[in-house]
């Protein structure tokens, strides 16, 4: 939630004493707003649309408030500020429509009970609208970018249906070239992408498969991040839903961000990488022609691979080896990618890890890609016996399926 510091210019005394809520200076007291009634008057004034600058101070003022702790924001709702900001972002004033997105991106965000409140109120259509407006203020396209995200965010998730008419509006702000824009619209989008394979298909159907992959070469953070995750929720979905990220280069912009010093991307997109090779073979085979192997090798080699991207390039591997070919899960062992699968047995960080690697030698040894001779010669053979011969009894058993495999 953004509380808003001090107002754009100068500004008269017009509410009286709801004028304290926005201060040039510090925090607003915003308890005392509310037990002296200000909210309620604040509200009142937002529908004099004959004096448009008392409509903007009113709303700065209820703006400030709904920052504040739930209870607060719900002191908003109660005064009926909602339905006002949902007709105020039709106003002809730029500076009000701007001002109704920031509050009601403040409501949304402050819980999941007020967010769907707010999407059975009609905001799903009047945002949208204002949206697909050309020309816009920037500072108003970040901050209706901004409340979209809000209003399909958090948990559980909103019904798909309610917020199904802001997924386009999202859309649309991907072809913007603004950082906030851009980077609001990938985390709605995430947000959106979050779950079922209906949720996803909601977003693919907007055609932003393309650009998503596009954005991952920003040198932001703040874009790149969300972008990741975003595509990420895609190749969780069906093969076809995969395919489609596939097919917009995703691949590569996972492998790219195999690079970053950033060990939570790494992580992220080998976790996107450990979906794409929960797919079909032609899947496996693009991860293993574009190099993603191989740079699991490097990453591994250099010793940055941290237990959480070390979990995750295990599955990787280990999902490759289960849904792939014998020459498939062969190519991948001629990559050295087993210096990975060395490492997490090694280093595991839990039973779990250590289980699932142990299943994926497994796959891999019936398929006839892994062989004995492989074993030994990555230096596997020693620690799959301990293993098999140790006091834990799951992976023992896990450890034993491999050499039963051999």
């Amino acid at each position: 939630m953004r509380p808003l510091a001090a107002p754009p210019q100068p500004r008269p005394n017009l509410l009286s004493p709801c004028f304290l809520a926005s201060p040039a200076a510090g925090a607003p007291p915003i308890s005392a707003v509310i037990e002296a009634g200000g909210v309620a008057d604040a509200v009142r004034h937002m529908t004099d649309t004959g004096r448009p600058r008392l409509q903007f101070e009113a709303l700065w003022i209820v703006t400030n408030v709904a920052s504040g702790s739930t209870e607060q924001t719900q002191a908003v709702v109660d005064a009926g500020a909602v339905p006002v900001l949902v007709r105020l972002l039709s106003s002809p004033v730029a500076d009000i429509r701007e001002q109704a997105a920031w509050c009601i991106g403040n409501i949304a965000g402050d819980s999941p009970a007020l967010r769907d409140m707010l999407l059975a109120s009609g905001v799903t259509t009047a945002m949208p609208t204002i949206m697909a407006v050309d020309g816009q203020p920037l500072s108003l396209q970040r901050n209706c970018t901004w409340a979209c995200s809000n209003l399909v965010r958090g948990k559980p998730a909103p019904d798909l249906e309610r917020v199904r008419p802001l997924i386009p509006a999202l859309a649309r702000c991907m072809l913007s070239d603004d950082e906030e824009v851009l980077s609001d619209a990938c985390w709605g989008l995430s947000y959106l992408s979050d779950g079922s394979n209906d949720r996803i298909a909601a977003v693919l159907a907007c055609g932003v498969a393309t650009r998503l992959v596009e954005v991952m070469d920003s040198l932001s953070q703040k874009v790149m991040v969300p972008a990741l995750r975003t595509l990420g929720n895609i190749v969780t979905g069906s093969d076809d839903q995969t395919d489609e990220v596939v097919r917009a280069g995703g691949i590569q912009a996972f492998h790219a961000a195999l690079d970053s010093e950033k060990q939570s991307v790494v992580k992220e997109a080998c976790w996107a990488l450990s979906n794409v090779t929960a797919g079909s073979r032609v899947q496996i085979q693009c991860v293993i022609d574009t190099g993603c192997f191989a740079k699991l090798v490097t990453i591994s080699e250099g010793g940055r691979m941290g237990p959480d991207v070390l979990k995750e390039a295990s599955w990787v591997l280990c999902n490759a080896f289960a849904g792939g070919s014998a020459e498939q899960a062969a190519e991948i062992v001629g990559t050295g990618a087993l210096c990975v699968v060395a490492a997490a047995l090694r280093e595991a960080p839990d039973r779990g890890v250590t289980r699932v690697t142990l299943d994926g030698l497994a796959d891999g040894a019936r398929s006839g890609g892994i062989t004995a001779t492989t074993l030994v010669n990555a230096g596997l053979m020693g620690t799959i016996e301990g293993l098999a011969n140790g006091n834990d009894s799951t992976c023992a058993a896990a450890a034993g399926a491999v050499l039963e495999a051999i």
